[in-house]
């Protein structure tokens, strides 16, 4: 038979947990009488014992007690997460209201014991759906004696038996271990701790750094060691693979300190500058810090699908980072030679390499200068290193065997004087002439002779063989030095025809009209 509530106002009648009684009352009259179930009279036993039902009581007195707090009418009623969140005022110390972080001794000075926390995770997971009811007390056991709010991707991780290496480094750079001796489970516990995966290292790292690229500034301490152990760890395919990583891992991941660059073996970030993968065919002798180091093929797969890195093409490799570089490798035995031996094959394989090499100033000059092939002139035309000035106008030694020549010929090195040698034969007499050089006064008489039958070939059209002749005495016999193609002479005579053509020569004033 069903008991009236409003029969029982006022009868002392529930036996408390302290050994006590106290009466029946209409719901929000006086203090609110709990009745427990399961776990959760532990959770209220040592704190609020006046205001717990007696655990010790007959099943069936229980069971009528639970009907009458069903009922809701009465001054008895079930623990929510609600009310219990509301009790922790007298639960825990005060002061740990809205406390991120607390020095916990469990059992002592109010404090909550071990065993207290375990039951209250039991009773958060079997009742609670909504862990954020209670964000605003440090509830999360870490280390060996903290307790910590909930906060939302919070560096906190799971400890998954780390290895010693990865361990010592995560708790370097500022992440915390949730303690693995309580159940700590919950369904929404990975809004607030980190899983044991690279994504969970991620985002505990964000966590700390705020900005993937402030990540870096975390690892000022870590070891080669440690950094070698996170890289194994976070480019795992599988981590990959399974989709788990976004747009914002690949940006923390980039800002890692934990790639080995090729030429100091020294662990950088893949950002600032961005760095990229060694092209296949390349000799490791031409990397600089600019390229990172893989094991294996396999190794590779993970920077160039996933992170973006790049692998350039042989013949960007060589444009942008050894012919440009090439004062570098002067120094390294062979290196020159392979070089340009590699450059020589690199314009069979592919001619639009051709005009950017032609254009660029690898080519080191007997002066020191770096010069585009296109203006120095072939050694090994004599008549050419009669006229011209030796350390300015002809490649250095290391650049002057048969082999490296036919390569440079092919990127424009001259082997006829042409119009455009004729201003540096000119600009070669006024160099003799500025280091009193005894050729000085042969060389510009040289010079005269060129010119002028250079005058008579472009004022007359009879004069072919005054040309020649003059031509043969400026030249001797191998005289298709000054115009190897006919373009050569086109080009000079529409530029003559077209302009004056003023030449300074110290110490002569040449003018041709």
């Amino acid at each position: 038979m069903p008991v009236r509530p409003d029969s029982l106002y006022g009868l002392p009648l529930l036996p408390l947990a302290n050994g006590l009684f106290t009466a029946f009352d209409k719901m929000g009259v006086g203090e609110r009488i709990y009745i427990a179930r399961g776990d959760e009279y532990g959770l209220l036993k040592d704190s609020i014992p006046h205001q717990l039902v007696d655990s010790g009581i007959p099943e069936g007195i229980h069971m009528k007690l639970c009907d009458i707090a069903q009922t809701e009418d009465l001054n008895i009623s079930f623990l929510t997460c609600y009310l219990l969140e509301k009790l922790f005022l007298r639960l825990l110390p005060a002061e740990w209201q809205h406390a991120k972080q607390v020095i916990w001794n469990p059992g002592h000075q109010g404090q909550p014991s071990l065993e207290w926390l375990r039951l209250l995770w039991i009773y958060l997971k079997s009742c609670c759906d909504d862990l954020s009811e209670f964000s605003k007390w440090p509830i999360l056991p870490v280390g060996n004696n903290y307790l910590l709010k909930l906060v939302e991707n919070s560096n906190v991780i799971k400890d998954d038996g780390w290895n010693e290496n990865i361990c010592s480094l995560l708790l370097k750079v500022g992440c915390l271990f949730l303690r693995n001796d309580l159940p700590i489970e919950h369904p929404q516990l990975k809004n607030y701790v980190q899983l044991p995966t690279a994504t969970g290292i991620l985002n505990a790292l964000l966590a700390l750094a705020h900005n993937p690229k402030n990540v870096q500034k975390l690892f000022c301490d870590a070891s080669e060691g440690e950094l070698h152990e996170l890289r194994s760890f976070i480019l795992q395919s599988k981590w990959f693979s399974e989709g788990q990583m976004d747009d914002t891992h690949i940006d923390v991941i980039k800002h890692l300190p934990m790639f080995e660059s090729f030429r100091n073996r020294k662990l950088v970030c893949l950002s600032k500058p961005t760095k990229l993968l060694k092209p296949n065919g390349v000799s490791e002798d031409l990397l600089n810090d600019d390229f990172v180091r893989t094991d294996s093929e396999k190794e590779r797969i993970i920077p160039r699908r996933y992170l973006e890195v790049k692998e350039p093409s042989r013949a960007e490799f060589y444009k942008d980072y050894v012919v440009t570089c090439t004062p570098e490798f002067l120094s390294q035995q062979g290196a020159l030679s392979a070089i340009l031996y590699d450059v020589k094959l690199l314009i069979e394989e592919d001619t639009s390499i051709k005009l950017t090499l032609s254009i660029t100033p690898f080519v080191l000059a007997a002066n020191g200068s770096w010069q585009q092939s296109s203006r120095l002139y072939d050694p090994r035309v004599p008549e050419l290193q009669d006229m011209l000035h030796r350390e300015v106008f002809f490649p250095f030694d290391k650049f002057s065997d048969p082999e490296t020549l036919e390569t440079l010929v092919s990127l424009g090195l001259r082997q006829s004087l042409g119009f455009t040698g004729l201003l540096d034969f000119a600009r070669s007499v006024s160099i003799f002439h500025d280091s009193r050089d005894s050729k000085t006064l042969a060389q510009g008489r040289r010079l005269l002779t060129c010119l002028d039958a250079v005058a008579l070939k472009l004022s007359t059209e009879n004069g072919e063989g005054d040309y020649n002749r003059c031509e043969n005495a400026t030249l001797g016999q191998n005289s298709n030095v000054f115009f190897k193609e006919s373009r050569d002479l086109n080009l000079g005579e529409r530029n003559i025809r077209r302009c004056n053509f003023v030449l300074f020569v110290k110490p002569w004033l040449i003018v041709i009209y």
